[in-house]
């Protein structure tokens, strides 16, 4: 008999084309293809090239980008959703391989599998083969291993920048923080960004300020967004603090509609500056660890393409360098205290940002909790006088004080009160400083608590 005229919508034979491959699906309103190692992005421009192609070669009458767009749009509407990761578990996605990183810091090997929900992959396969996974200790003759030591010579400080750039393989934001590498020219900060960006597959090159509309696009599915030009000021404060938390945040698309997306990749951010932030709460500081680039290599000494080398030749051995500091972090559950080196680097950086708000760190002022805490007004402001003769920076008047103090610390009201017939105005407000000298902690050792500790 006659064959029956397909009376479907072109967008629908389309979709359906797609649901019959069974390796396309949606996430965040964005379709992925399954290419055996994870779900990869085909969305916005590619997108439409994709159906634009698929069109000319099945219904050419229909080939245009309006159609196209079409096509996609209902494909997004129509195909399954890729499985939701598990959360609770930490796999590291390489092209042929998982590792599962188990809170023991025992590693467990797996097959890439669509269940997994993976939507990204390092640019690595791994080595070896069977359930388990040993990364290998660092050769102190290595390219890698001798750009450490040059570069971060401070084993306390390369430790914990370890376990940040461990943290940058997982797919999670939970704790929530950005590596800033800070410090002047020839020092290795571009070097680590390199090298960290061709491990990562998806890399999203960003700018602080430009962080709205189209300019967020690269996030999506990402798993490391690199900042290497940072301004001097006037960035989007509120806007960064929501990327590196993993707050849902609108993306534009090109040819597409918005949608709302939860980033998860890791910040790495390289300054030779200090910067200017409008946002000098302890909310904003926390989330930055700063880790200072201080040993400037001397011309003689520069190594021309170590990058490459190091890319070339040992990026197993930068592999499993992340590895470890992941697995410090996972057994121990959470960062480690921050080394010296980055609480004085965040000082400096606060007191440069915003004097005020290095006062408020140094002294650890907060609002004030009960009847001890009342201060006259003016002896506070002759306490934050002698902070900045101490620290060389200009101080502010009384009012200009108060006024940037309150920005930052919930104070209450001023109260008010007589002492020998004059009136004296107080604040609540205490300084942790005091409680930790009548306690004989001293801030210098690195271990009194700022308000920017957890």
């Amino acid at each position: 008999g006659k064959k029956k005229a397909d009376n479907r919508s072109t967008e629908l034979i389309y979709a359906d084309e797609l649901i019959k491959k069974g390796t396309v699906a949606v996430r965040d309103q964005v379709m992925h293809r399954w290419n055996g190692s994870y779900y990869e992005a085909i969305d916005g421009e590619l997108g439409i090239r994709h159906a634009l192609k698929w069109l000319a070669g099945t219904y050419p009458e229909r080939a245009n980008k309006s159609t196209a767009k079409a096509c996609v749009e209902a494909a997004i509407l129509l195909l399954p959703q890729i499985p939701e990761r598990d959360i609770q578990r930490t796999i590291i996605p390489t092209k042929n391989a998982y590792i599962e990183v188990k809170s023991d810091g025992s590693m467990e090997r797996h097959r890439p599998d669509p269940s997994f929900g993976i939507t990204f992959a390092l640019r690595i396969s791994l080595l070896g083969g069977g359930k388990s996974y040993t990364p290998g200790t660092l050769p102190p003759t290595s390219r890698l291993a001798r750009f450490l030591n040059s570069s971060v010579p401070d084993q306390d400080l390369c430790d914990f920048l370890q376990e940040l750039m461990g943290d940058t393989l997982t797919p999670t934001n939970c704790h929530q923080v950005a590596t800033l590498l800070k410090g002047g020219g020839r020092n290795g900060k571009s070097v680590l960004v390199r090298l960290m960006s061709a491990l990562h597959e998806r890399v999203a090159p960003m700018r602080l300020d430009k962080l709205s509309g189209f300019q967020l696009m690269p996030l999506l599915n990402a798993s490391l967004a690199v900042v290497e030009e940072v301004p001097a000021g006037g960035f989007d404060e509120q806007m960064l603090k929501a990327l590196i938390s993993g707050e849902s945040v609108a993306v534009d698309r090109k040819y597409l509609s918005p949608t709302a997306y939860r980033p998860t990749a890791k910040w790495l951010i390289s300054t030779n500056n200090d910067q200017r932030s409008r946002d000098n709460t302890t909310g904003f500081w926390r989330r930055l660890c700063i880790v200072p680039f201080i040993q400037q290599i001397s011309p003689k000494d520069v190594i021309p393409g170590l990058d490459q080398d190091i890319i070339t030749h040992e990026l197993q051995l930068l592999l499993d360098w992340c590895l470890l500091g992941l697995q410090r972090l996972m057994v121990r559950g959470k960062l480690p205290p921050e080394p010296i080196a980055v609480r004085q680097a965040k000082q400096k950086a606060v007191v440069a940002s915003n004097p005020v708000a290095g006062w408020v760190q140094d002294q650890g002022v907060e609002s004030g909790v009960d009847a001890t805490d009342q201060h006259d007004k003016d002896a506070v402001f002759a306490r934050y006088c002698h902070w900045c003769t101490t620290n060389k920076v200009r101080n502010m008047t009384s009012v200009a004080l108060w006024t940037a103090l309150r920005a930052i610390v919930d104070i209450e009201h001023d109260g008010q009160h007589r002492v020998g017939g004059k009136r004296v105005r107080h604040v609540r407000i205490r300084f942790d400083s005091d409680a930790e000298q009548e306690t004989g902690v001293s801030a210098a050792d690195g271990s009194a608590k700022t308000p920017f500790d957890d």
